[in-house]
């Protein structure tokens, strides 16, 4: 089976397959979602590296060991889950991300799952498609915040952010009134 998720977002798609690629060490310090990436086998941009990722997913701790392969020209990630919490309900789950540019100059990034229930019982895992919506949108805000604050820093703007009255800006999430 299969479930999938598209979203658009402001940076380039080389920037984002690149934050995957070269520094995923770096996605605990933008989502709140996931707490560390460690690598166990391999390097951490090198095809076949071993990962053991801690999160939490409906409000519980959680662990999933991937073993990655990425393709540059289609600027996609591989991670096949190899050990951890989501085997308990799945014999096999492999998570796509595949970035590619717009015409707009904007960017698409698309997260897809293909996985096998161990019974019919099982739900199927949306939540999953729940943390990487929030992940991709929660690093997007950041690139956009540190371009402003770029701009800013270089005389380009003269302002950080601007606030209204449908949304406020707090630790990096979103808060809408």
């Amino acid at each position: 089976m299969s479930l999938s998720i598209s979203l658009d977002i402001s940076s380039s798609a080389e920037k984002f397959y690149n934050q995957w690629r070269t520094q995923a060490h770096l996605l605990p310090g933008i989502s709140g979602s996931i707490h560390s990436v460690e690598v166990h086998e391999g390097d951490w941009d090198s095809d076949g590296a071993v990962k053991l990722w801690t999160y939490t997913l409906e409000g519980k701790s959680r662990t999933a060991k991937d073993k990655v392969s990425f393709d540059d020209e289609d600027k996609s990630v591989t991670m096949d889950i190899i050990e951890g919490d989501v085997l308990k309900e799945f014999k096999s789950f492999k998570i796509v991300m595949k970035a590619s540019a717009k015409a707009d100059g904007k960017s698409r990034v698309i997260w897809s799952y293909d996985f096998e229930k161990i019974s019919e019982s099982v739900a199927l895992p949306v939540s999953y498609l729940i943390i990487y919506e929030k992940l991709t949108r929660e690093w997007n805000l950041t690139m956009e915040l540190n371009e402003l604050q770029t701009k800013r820093m270089t005389g380009q703007v003269t302002y950080l952010w601007e606030c209204n009255s449908e949304a406020l800006f707090h630790s990096s999430e979103i808060i809408k009134k």
